[in-house]
């Protein structure tokens, strides 16, 4: 059977990364409408092992095997334990549009940053006109103020909560630049499923902690679904297609094109928990559409 182009790769990587980004935009609003029920380090143990449970049978059925080196347990930290800790402590004092305003209009320039220093990417012209223009969408949506601050919780815990939320874009750049280095084409599922099971293993005894500490109600049948979700459609189906997606796109191109995440949350954070958009921000929106479209075709 004859190749596919070499044209066709990246097309289908660029749509990949596009579903992996609307997948993760939802992920913000799930996760603040089950936090009440469900607290942060819990929540995120479950959403991976939900995760797990669909993606070890998957791993075996391809003929792969889960990859534990150094490499898998990397990403389990990075990508897994301590994101989804500190982006779910820091949901419990912003909103999901804050949260994605926060975390994904940081993720791409320090992906970029490092991208730079680290691995000494370079941009060619059409490739950084459109990192500019994403960028300064991000900045436009960065400075509009998204709905109104719960009068309830103190300043140094709305400060708290979004050095949180920075901490975990910083985590996810490493994450990224530890992918770039690491994920081979042929084995993307074995590399995902083991940094998952790290990633569960790493965050288990903080769940045991929290759990002791604080307890937890039994979850309702929509918290038991929402958590579903978190693990299956936005944990095992959008990981796989991240990984296929960083594989084979450079890490700059990675990061321009993530910043629809920032897009897909904002706007499902409007649309499904009722949280306001501004003219300005619907314009830094599509500066982020233009920015990465052009960053996809270059």
């Amino acid at each position: 059977m004859d190749a596919a182009p070499r044209s066709t790769v990246p097309f289908v990587a660029v749509l990949a990364l596009v579903a992996t980004t609307a997948l993760w935009g939802t992920s913000f609003v799930a996760t603040k409408a089950v936090l009440p029920a469900v607290p942060p380090i819990t929540l995120a143990t479950l959403r991976f092992a939900v995760a797990l449970a669909l993606l070890l049978p998957v791993t075996r059925s391809l003929g792969q095997t889960p990859n534990f080196g150094r490499g898998a347990a990397l990403l389990g930290l990075t990508g897994m334990t301590i994101f989804f800790v500190c982006q779910n402590l820091g949901l419990r004092f912003a909103s999901a549009a804050s949260a994605a305003l926060i975390m994904n209009g940081g993720i791409p320039a320090l992906t970029v940053l490092l991208a730079t220093l680290v691995l000494r990417e370079r941009l060619a012209d059409r490739r950084l006109a459109g990192t500019v223009l994403a960028f300064v969408g991000v900045g436009l949506l960065v400075l509009v103020p998204v709905g109104e601050l719960d009068l309830t919780v103190r300043s140094h815990d709305v400060l708290l909560g979004n050095a949180l939320l920075l901490a975990a874009a910083a985590s996810a750049a490493t994450y990224t630049l530890i992918g770039r280095r690491i994920f081979d084409a042929r084995a993307t599922i074995g590399l995902t499923a083991g940094s998952m099971v790290y990633g569960v293993l790493f965050l288990l005894p903080a769940a045991a902690t929290e759990l002791a500490a604080s307890g937890m109600t039994w979850p309702s049948g929509r918290d038991v679904a929402l958590i579903l979700y978190l693990g299956l459609g936005c944990s095992a189906l959008p990981f796989v297609l991240w990984g296929y997606a960083v594989a084979r796109l450079a890490a700059g191109q990675v990061a321009v094109i993530g910043n629809l995440e920032l897009l897909f949350g904002v706007g499902f954070a409007a649309l499904l928990l009722g949280e306001p958009l501004s003219r300005l921000q619907l314009g830094g929106g599509g500066l982020i559409v233009l920015g990465a479209s052009l960053v996809a075709v270059a």
